[in-house]
């Protein structure tokens, strides 16, 4: 089985780039051959609708540049995969600029398909015996509606060139990725279900739904915290550009420890068995930043409230932003914090040795 991979990915260290990889894996399991082209770096003019590949030179561009090579891989290939991003609600212009100039595979004949959309015919039909396309992409939004231009462009393309589709790989809340410490095990799962796929299209020349559903198995529950992710990456990344330093890496780190993420998810990590009969009020205080948060637990339940000091609390807890970061992702002992006076505590200091217990850290 041959496999086509074609990439229009412009940012190397992007998420498209990297659930590609995984996919990439799974058919390295397989005996099927890949040929992996990035588009981006190949000569590809644009289409200027002239039809002289349907009337002077039928079958054959005006045009001597990349496609020459790419529509004869186009043809020799059994399955045709595509990863691009998600660039305005669809595919970026460059992965839309190869399959303009993939006019020359039609003849201009118009027919229907068999879901009575009307295309051209092909002109090849001996070398489209089972020939199928798919799509790999990744975009920003939390919701797969974001997807649906997508999806509609991708498979009126493979109507119109008379290919079965193999598989839609869609990885909404691209920004997530990084993120496994919060989500351990649902990252996990994302990235095994891409490589899967690639295995199973190596195997079977077909990615299974079952698969494709886990690959765009939701990170986070609510579109409020996804937001707040988002937010809170953007300013980050704001910042680096500003000092004309753009590190992926750093930005990440920054996120996992901004004292906003990291009390929406400790509070989100409520273990409803351990605090079934506990009733207290938990008030952090970061003093860097002048940002007060306060955790009501109530038999099983948790409200996180931002704001000003409340009326009364069991317990105060006083810390810089920094601090609380390394202690919450365990780069420093709350022992050693405490020891250090990084951390200061005001009440029943027994509540703060049952934070863990009380929010156990995700292990999914």
């Amino acid at each position: 089985m041959n496999i086509l991979l074609l990439k229009s990915i412009p940012r190397k260290t992007g998420y498209t780039e990297k659930m590609t990889d995984h996919f990439k894996r799974g058919i390295a399991q397989t005996d099927a051959s890949l040929k992996e082209v990035d588009i981006l770096t190949r000569d590809i003019k644009l289409c200027k609708g002239c039809y002289v590949c349907w009337t002077k030179t039928p079958g054959r561009c005006i045009y001597r540049d990349a496609m020459d090579e790419l529509l004869n891989d186009f043809l020799r290939a059994d399955i045709v995969m595509l990863a691009t991003p998600l660039y305005h609600y669809t595919m970026n212009c460059e992965m839309f600029r190869f399959f303009e100039r993939t006019l020359p595979l039609s003849i201009p004949t118009f027919e229907h398909s068999s879901d009575g959309v009307m295309k051209n015919g092909v002109r090849y039909p001996e070398r489209w015996s089972n020939k199928k396309i798919g799509l790999i992409t990744c975009g920003g939004f939390k919701g797969e509606e974001n997807f649906s231009a997508m999806i509609q462009t991708f498979e009126l393309i493979a109507n119109g060139l008379n290919l079965d589709i193999c598989g839609i790989l869609i990885r909404p809340e691209s920004y997530l990725l990084p993120f496994k410490l919060a989500k351990p095990k649902t990252i996990a799962t994302i990235e095994k279900a891409f490589e899967k796929a690639g295995l199973e299209l190596g195997r079977d020349g077909c990615i299974s739904k079952d698969t494709a559903d886990r690959a765009k198995t939701p990170i986070v529950g609510g579109a409020d915290m996804y937001t707040n992710y988002a937010d809170i990456y953007f300013d980050y990344a704001a910042k680096a550009y500003e000092k004309g330093v753009f590190d992926e890496k750093e930005i990440v780190e920054k996120v996992m420890k901004d004292p906003v993420i990291l009390m929406q998810e400790l509070a989100s990590y409520i273990d409803p068995v351990a605090t079934a009969k506990v009733r207290a009020i938990m008030y952090f205080h970061f003093t860097d930043i002048a940002l007060r948060y306060t955790l009501h637990i109530n038999r099983g339940k948790c409200e996180l409230v931002e704001g000003t000091e409340p009326d009364k609390y069991d317990l105060l807890v006083e810390t810089d932003s920094k601090t609380w970061g390394d202690m919450f992702l365990r780069d420093i002992h709350p022992r050693t914090a405490l020891m250090n006076k990084q951390i200061l505590l005001k009440g029943e200091k027994g509540l703060f040795a049952k934070i863990d217990k009380y929010f156990p850290p995700p292990s999914d």
